[in-house]
């Protein structure tokens, strides 16, 4: 066996109680100032420091660089997030009326799901979220195509505002799913 100041496994009888002998740690690994050991047993202190743009660190250097792209956490939860709606009662088949929490203003990209629970559409119609002025819905995939029947009852929408799609802005109504999960 060869003299090794440092001890990497300790046996007890035919069982090995703590074997490091196979451990693959490095400095580099090892959050900077942590102590850690060595496969030999010896201990280590490691080297490894924040991410920056240029250097890899707790963080790969390209993932680094994409979260900086992000003013702040709460910004991009804010950008993630979709909230969910309903229709209110006073909807009828070409003007519906929805309630949506925290949207306070129509903006390019203000996403929301609603839930259709009034009534079928019967011809084109218009949306007004929250009072904030009732626009007209167009297909998203159709450039200037309004949605006429196909906003069904029981089913969730996404709908996205667009403001130059049509004079006066629309919403663009991505296709929904119902109880069935049918897209």
């Amino acid at each position: 066996m060869a003299n090794n100041q440092y001890i990497n496994r300790v046996d007890f009888g035919n069982d090995t109680l703590i074997d490091i002998s196979d451990t693959t740690a490095e400095a580099g690994d090892v959050i900077e100032g942590q102590t850690f050991y060595t496969r030999s047993g010896a201990p280590a202190t490691g080297t490894l420091t924040d991410a920056t743009t240029s250097t890899h660190g707790l963080m790969s250097a390209s993932d680094k660089s994409k979260l900086d792209e992000f003013s702040a956490a709460s910004n991009y939860m804010t950008q993630c997030v979709i909230p969910f709606g309903y229709m209110e009662s006073t909807s009828t088949s070409t003007a519906y009326v929805a309630t949506v929490p925290n949207l306070t203003s129509l903006t390019d990209g203000a996403a929301v799901y609603i839930t259709n629970k009034i009534v079928d559409s019967s011809d084109i119609f218009t949306l007004n979220v929250n009072n904030l002025g009732a626009k007209e819905v167009c297909w998203s995939d159709k450039a200037t195509t309004r949605v006429s029947l196909g906003f069904k009852k029981n089913q969730t929408y996404l709908f996205i505002y667009n403001s130059s799609r049509i004079t006066g802005g629309s919403w663009d109504l991505y296709k929904g799913y119902d109880s069935n999960d049918d897209y």
